[in-house]
């Protein structure tokens, strides 16, 4: 385990009283230490931060403040009840009044955006440091944080005015990888999106892969948060890009996507006796 005391506890959550044990956190904290292998670090980093050795400082530091973070977010709602067989109870004693439920609440609302932000550093300081990459990015871990265009709220707000916390970030996911198949996908073919995705995450983006993927980005970015007239502009210019040059583009080029975009539809000519009408 990367947190097995109480010191490790109480260096992140200051006021915990004197008399509290890590035994009274074990619990929570096992499901802390499972959750960050299989949803963040991958094995292969956790088993290295578990095992000791000479980790990181930096990496063991936010991995440890996440783990608590995340272990006491789950613990809260249970470190004042006992199960009795005719129902619950709340713990207390003479010297301490048990803390009213507006005063719980805030307390778990702080602790929830204090773990986002920590959770966001860490997965920055990851990304940033290339020694993790191949143990990091080989993990299932990664690849459920990587299964979109944009994968990181930090990113969403270099492309974007985004104001929300990582939470906020999550909740809006699964409307970034929605509307990369309806919106991105149908400009630039689904198999070519699935190749810049597997590219970005490999760190094998061509040149030509470069030029075209910050305005898909932010046409993405854009469309999600309602910022259509930005997010068709920013897509109409990738497709200009990438039909002016074919050939450094050949997965679009080979694709469905590429035929309907070439193809003009029915055309009015004086030989034909029937004439649609396309509007103005």
């Amino acid at each position: 385990m990367i947190v097995s005391t109480i010191e490790q506890i109480k260096a992140v959550i200051p006021n915990i009283a004197a008399e509290v044990e890590f035994l009274d956190f074990e619990s929570y904290v096992q499901s802390a230490e499972t959750w960050i292998d299989k949803s963040i670090l991958g094995n292969t980093i956790y088993n290295s931060l578990s095992e000791g050795g000479e980790p990181d400082p930096v990496l063991i530091h936010l991995s440890t403040n996440v783990i608590v973070l995340k272990a006491y977010s789950i613990g809260i709602p249970f470190m004042d009840l006992i199960q009795t067989q005719n129902g619950f109870g709340v713990i207390s004693d003479k010297n301490r009044s048990p803390a009213s439920k507006n005063r719980v609440d805030r307390l778990i609302k702080h602790n929830e955006k204090r773990l986002d932000s920590e959770i966001e550093w860490l997965m920055n300081y990851l990304e940033d440091n290339s020694e993790f990459h191949n143990d990091w990015k080989s993990s299932p871990a990664y690849s459920l944080l990587s299964d979109c265009l944009i994968s990181t709220s930090r990113e969403m707000k270099r492309l974007v005015k985004f104001e929300g916390n990582r939470s906020e970030f999550l909740f809006l996911k699964p409307v970034l990888i929605s509307q990369s198949s309806l919106f991105i996908a149908p400009t630039i073919s689904k198999a070519y999106l699935d190749e810049l995705i597997a590219k970005q995450n490999n760190n094998t983006l061509s040149d030509a892969d470069k030029l075209v993927l910050p305005s898909i980005k932010q046409a993405l970015a854009c469309h999600v948060t309602n910022r259509t007239d930005l997010s068709y502009s920013l897509l109409s210019n990738v497709r200009n890009i990438i039909d002016k040059d074919l050939e450094s583009y050949p997965t679009y080029s080979a694709s469905e996507e590429k035929e309907v975009n070439d193809n003009v539809g029915f055309e009015n000519s004086i030989e034909n006796s029937f004439f649609v009408f396309k509007g103005f």
